[in-house]
């Protein structure tokens, strides 16, 4: 009930704040002509014009007649010690871990965990999770497997194909950091 005379009121006193403020025409003229007034005189400091600058210099490359550096200058001739497998090789067969999908420079080392002779690293990834590995499992896009966990690093071996499609080994380490 009392809500209901107060609503009459409301309308009566919102209707009349209306009223009074589209009142107040010669205000809006004093604004329009003020801002008239504003966009025809020019704004902040001049822009100083660009420098002349000097005209470059056009080089002209003059050992076309030498040999193309990004090809060997002899060919390459496999060797019966290049031809001898050095049985190391990735397992191409193994289903990788989640840590294998990211580069080994976006991992963190971010912990180490021991309890008695068995060591456990926590790593962070590049989406701020972390993920706790210990010695074998696989990380890093090379095939890096971990060989050791010390106090304050990881040891692992990444295999790295050559451009004769043979394997190397390659020591990496992840170093603690916070």
């Amino acid at each position: 009930m009392r809500e209901a005379k107060l609503l009459p009121i409301a309308l009566a006193l919102s209707a009349s704040l209306l009223v009074t403020g589209c009142a107040d025409q010669p205000r809006l003229q004093e604004v329009d002509q003020r801002l008239n007034e504003l966009r025809e005189r020019p704004s902040g400091r001049q822009i100083e014009a660009l420098p002349e600058f000097p005209e470059p210099l056009l080089a002209t490359y003059t050992q076309s007649h030498r040999r193309d550096p990004f090809t060997p200058d002899r060919p390459i001739v496999q060797t019966e010690r290049d031809a001898e497998d050095s049985g190391i090789a990735p397992d191409l067969d193994r289903i990788p871990s989640e840590l294998e999908r990211y580069e080994l420079d976006s991992l963190a080392l971010r912990g180490i965990m021991r309890r008695g002779n068995h060591a456990r690293a926590l790593l962070m990834t590049p989406e701020q999770r972390v993920v706790s590995v210990h010695v074998g499992d696989y990380i890093g896009r090379n095939h890096g497997r971990i060989t050791q966990i010390t106090a304050t690093s990881v040891m692992l071996t990444e295999l790295i194909s050559d451009n004769r499609g043979r394997w190397q080994e390659r020591e990496q380490q992840l170093t603690l950091s916070r």
